[in-house]
């Protein structure tokens, strides 16, 4: 098995990885559910790329047993067409329009 050398990935790097923004990495880590970068300058961090990919194999993993224990209800038809197609609200211009006399 070939390992892939560990590199240091900054926040740029790491929020293309990820998908995730700067602020949820940053709650993440807060939180304790996201890897903590280490101290590469007196002024920049940076993460180390092992530990970003076992975070994302986690979340793929975690992801994959959530939709395997999801259990869907059967709706019958007629109740489809009132979840997915609720009548828009119109706006005030719309309403405005709709209540002037036609010329």
């Amino acid at each position: 098995m070939t390992q892939t050398p560990i590199t240091l990935l900054r926040c740029k790097s790491v929020t293309a990885r990820t998908g995730l923004v700067r602020s949820a990495i940053y709650r993440g880590m807060a939180d304790g559910d996201f890897p903590k970068p280490i101290k590469i300058t007196a002024k920049a961090v940076a993460w180390p790329s092992n530990e970003i990919d076992d975070w994302i194999l986690r979340r793929i993993e975690v992801g994959q047993r959530s939709s395997e224990e999801q259990h869907f209800v059967d709706v019958p038809e007629d109740d489809k067409l009132q979840l997915t197609h609720s009548p828009r609200k119109l706006t005030c211009r719309e309403t405005a329009l709709q209540n002037q006399p036609k010329r």
